[in-house]
């Protein structure tokens, strides 16, 4: 777990994943993690790269894969933020079971905006952008119809039911403390936060997470 937490984000789903049978592990969560070791013994030279060059921009990107879990329905939210580099990530089960993927999309960008309100914080300490006012960061994803939820607060049939703790986002991006937008799935690095990928798009998302 702590490669997977402090700097292997590849691996986070997959350490994620184990995590919940750990209490009663079986054989198939043995070659699971047979596996994974197999996997880091083969891709230890990987690491996130930092540049100097880059803008020092915070933003950060969220996704969610619905109901992918098969024990209990829930589906499980991922984002990871960067400046200069990837500096925060996390792959995570939801707690509530979402009735459609713009709800468990609806969640994960509030689980984001969450770790993003104390990334703000952090960046205001340290006067990142040499102005002494707060940056306003940007919260992209791929689901077009949970950025419309978060800018319309109109409860419509298809959001009425969400518990109000899942609305904040709104009353964040309201308030000029957080923007949204829409990126593509391809371009989406939280998308690999979310669920296993193919080999080809594991290794486009080792590129979009900054690791070389």
């Amino acid at each position: 777990m702590h490669p997977g937490i402090y700097s292997r984000p590849d691996i986070s789903y997959a350490v994620s994943k184990l995590a919940r049978y750990i209490s009663d592990p079986s054989a198939i969560h043995l070659a699971a993690a047979k596996h994974l070791l197999r996997y880091l013994q083969g891709t230890r030279h990987l690491s996130i790269i930092f540049s100097a060059s880059k803008p020092c921009t915070l933003y950060g990107h969220a996704d969610s894969d619905w109901a992918q879990d098969l024990d209990d329905r829930k589906s499980t939210s991922g984002y990871a933020f960067y400046l200069n580099g990837l500096i925060s990530w996390s792959s995570k089960k939801q707690t509530i079971v979402a009735l459609s993927s713009m709800e468990a999309e609806y969640v994960a960008i509030g689980h984001a905006a969450k770790e993003s309100l104390w990334l703000r914080q952090l960046c205001q300490e340290l006067d990142l952008q040499n102005t002494g006012a707060p940056p306003i960061y940007m919260v992209n994803s791929d689901s077009q119809s949970a950025l419309a939820a978060i800018k319309n607060p109109v409860n419509h049939s298809r959001t009425k039911h969400i518990d109000i703790r899942h609305h904040f986002v709104r009353d964040i991006v309201s308030k000029g403390l957080m923007s949204t937008d829409y990126i593509p799935t391809d371009i989406n690095s939280a998308d690999a936060l979310t669920k296993g990928l193919q080999r080809v798009k594991h290794v486009t998302a080792i590129q979009l997470f900054g690791m070389a």
